[in-house]
């Protein structure tokens, strides 16, 4: 019932809108009308040529200064956390192949992370 309740008033707001359209179209244009379109006119043609400006400014500095080394991968570490809680862990390794990775974080501020192997 949503649905066509929404579909109805999809119509009668195009019926309105094209209704309005007629209205504007049969109307005869003004001065100020005329400058109103041609200012429009002018600021969306603007637009687009500075966006595409900016666009091939972009791309000429991608081109020109594209990145000779790969950035250097950090050491990782599971020392303590971004808060500073000390970490206590099986290692990168064994959670990455981990399914389910249980975290915890006990009364001494400690986190804990438990991996689940499959099978178990």
């Amino acid at each position: 019932m949503r649905q066509v309740i929404h579909g109805l008033v999809s119509i009668l707001l195009w019926v309105v809108f094209f209704y309005y359209w007629f209205l504007v179209t049969h109307q005869s244009t003004s001065a100020g009308v005329l400058l109103a379109v041609k200012v429009l006119a002018v600021l969306v043609l603007i637009g687009v040529v500075l966006t595409v400006l900016w666009v091939k400014h972009n791309e000429r500095l991608a081109r020109r200064e594209r990145r000779r080394d790969p950035r250097p991968t950090l050491p990782e570490s599971l020392d303590t956390d971004h808060v500073g809680r000390s970490v206590a862990s099986p290692g990168l390794k064994e959670l990455r192949r981990a399914k389910v990775t249980e975290v915890s974080i006990d009364s001494d501020d400690v986190k804990s992370y438990d991996v689940t192997r499959e099978g178990e």
